[in-house]
């Protein structure tokens, strides 16, 4: 019988056995211990292992260390990589789940965006008597919330001056753009070339 221990406190491999007619436990690690480590991994592989024998049962008994061996040298090797692919494999994982929320957030927030900016056209439109001043507050704010959380999930930023269009712009108790073009580049609709209309 025969097991092999990977002790993380001094990145230790031991591979330890049990001969039963000798009644002898008997192991070996992948490099030279220091003393305190040995009385440490002692102490573990007798309350562990030797627990799964007759070992404390029979007597005489023997433990014996038999120094260095290569096996658990090249086992800790294997289970060094094992670990450093498991790690890549979580931080590849962590970052594509990011990468999909991120995603799914500035989807919802772009959709919601548009939800209100499409509730204030149909006010627009039907210059509703219920749109009150207190209507174009609680819709302005609820548009800068959307905003604020769609730049911060999203490598853009956008403002609310920015994304509402200048007939909309009462909707939202926001002063009018005199202008043809408003910030951030967006033009009104109709836009008009002076060129073509002369």
């Amino acid at each position: 019988m025969q097991e092999l221990f990977y002790f993380s406190f001094a990145d230790v491999m031991a591979r330890i056995e049990y001969h039963r007619d000798a009644n002898a436990l008997r192991y070996a690690t992948h490099r030279t211990l220091t003393l305190q480590e040995r009385l440490l991994i002692e102490q573990h592989l007798l309350a562990s292992f030797a627990r799964k024998t007759e070992y404390f049962q029979r007597a005489p008994a023997l433990f014996i260390y038999l120094g260095t061996e290569e096996e658990p040298a090249r086992r800790l090797k294997d289970f060094h990589a094992r670990r450093e692919l498991q790690k890549f494999d979580d931080e590849a994982i962590t970052a594509s789940v990011g990468k999909l929320i991120a995603q799914a957030l500035e989807q919802y927030y772009c959709e919601r965006i548009g939800d209100v900016l499409l509730e204030a056209r149909r006010a627009f439109a039907g210059k509703s008597a219920g749109d009150s001043l207190q209507q174009r507050k609680r819709r302005k704010a609820e548009l800068q919330k959307l905003i604020d959380a769609y730049n911060h999930y999203t490598a853009r930023t956008i403002s609310l001056a920015g994304i509402v269009p200048a007939e909309l712009q009462p909707c939202f108790d926001l002063p009018q753009v005199d202008s043809e073009e408003q910030p951030d580049g967006m033009l009104t609709n109709p836009w008009r070339n002076p060129a073509l209309h002369t």
